[in-house]
């Protein structure tokens, strides 16, 4: 269909540093972030939101998750007790139906019409 949109697709990359005794760890991110720490079967705020830029995170032993659409970069001293691994996410998370197909459907498909425009990284430097 000429002149139609398309929806862009995006992956975000899910970030988790596991901690295993109280360190400061310096966090480098493109896009405003929330850093949870997990506790048990769920997860709580730790602090208020990341904003852009490197901001450095005191954290105490256990693991942490923050999400992110941009690349990213942690920055640890050497031997700091922290494990750090990182996972794209595709944007499909809701799972809801397939849509109608384009013929009866003027919208582009919720999923985006493509693969991912761009998926971050994580740079971690010691």
């Amino acid at each position: 269909m000429p002149g139609r949109w398309t929806a862009a697709a995006y992956t975000c990359l899910m970030v988790a540093l596991t901690v295993a005794e109280p360190v400061v760890v310096s966090l480098t991110v493109h896009d405003h972030v929330q850093l949870d720490r997990v506790t048990g079967t769920s997860a709580e705020r730790h602090g208020s939101l990341i904003p852009p830029g490197t901001t450095p995170v005191r954290l105490a032993a256990g693991t942490y998750v923050f999400r992110t659409t941009a690349d990213a970069q942690v920055q640890l001293d050497t031997g700091a007790p922290v494990q750090v691994s990182a996972v794209p996410l595709s944007d499909d998370k809701d799972k809801w139906p397939d849509p109608l197909p384009a013929a009866t459907n003027p919208l582009p498909a919720a999923r985006g019409d493509g693969p991912p425009d761009h998926v971050p990284t994580l740079t971690v430097l010691r």
